[in-house]
């Protein structure tokens, strides 16, 4: 419909502002009818960004010792100027965006190399609650996305991954481009839900995301 580069591929969510989509908008035929059509609240755009210190203290509340919560804000920032690196170069391969992204935060938050496989039967990075590292004890999907794309898109891909016979101890699917990470969970008949429970931009923590209804950075 629209010519190449028209629309900026890649954002998880972006503004539709651009000339030639304006005037399309313009030009379109609507009937009298839609003109009038009631149109549904947006959720409001002001959303609290959440302080380093805060999430440290939702942390220790929960149980986690000072030490991995230091270790973690340190993990954070480093990955940060890794990916603004990246931004002045070019941006990395989805390979590059696991090794250097993706698996330090994982590691970061306690994840180990005996329970954390990167691809694995065609995941991206498999979670296992338990050793050895078989179907019955996978946890969590990981699907990334080459960093600067909608990692949100990947959740059907992580879903089919999911839900292969003997995988039912599977409860959670993770998307990521290295920065962003969607979380998605099973509901009460034991299916995932294609909405994400909670959205995670390393870059801007957010208390929630009332466009995708979900929580954020805590």
């Amino acid at each position: 419909m629209f010519d190449t580069y028209t629309l900026k591929w890649g954002d998880t969510t972006q503004k539709l502002n651009s000339p030639e989509v304006e005037n399309w908008i313009e030009n379109l035929e609507i009937s009298e009818e839609n003109i009038n059509y009631e149109l549904k609240e947006l959720p409001e755009n002001e959303v609290r960004e959440v302080e380093k210190e805060e999430i440290s203290k939702y942390l220790f509340d929960k149980g986690v010792a000072s030490q991995i919560i230091n270790d973690l804000h340190d993990r954070i920032d480093e990955l940060i100027r890794i990916a603004r690196w990246y931004n002045r170069q070019s941006n990395p391969s989805e390979s590059k965006t696991v090794a250097y992204l993706t698996v330090p935060l994982l590691r970061a938050l306690g994840w180990t190399p005996q329970k954390m496989v990167i691809e694995w039967n065609k995941i991206d990075i498999a979670l296992f609650v338990n050793l050895p590292r078989k179907d019955e004890f996978l946890t969590a999907v990981v699907e990334a996305k080459k960093k600067g794309n909608s990692c949100l898109t990947a959740w059907s891909q992580a879903q089919r991954y999911a839900e292969i016979k003997n995988r039912n101890t599977c409860q959670r699917l993770i998307v990521t481009d290295g920065l962003r990470y969607g979380v998605y969970l099973k509901d009460d008949n034991d299916g995932f839900v294609n909405s994400p429970e909670a959205y995670l931009n390393l870059t801007k923590l957010l208390e929630k995301y009332p466009l995708y209804k979900c929580d954020g950075a805590k």
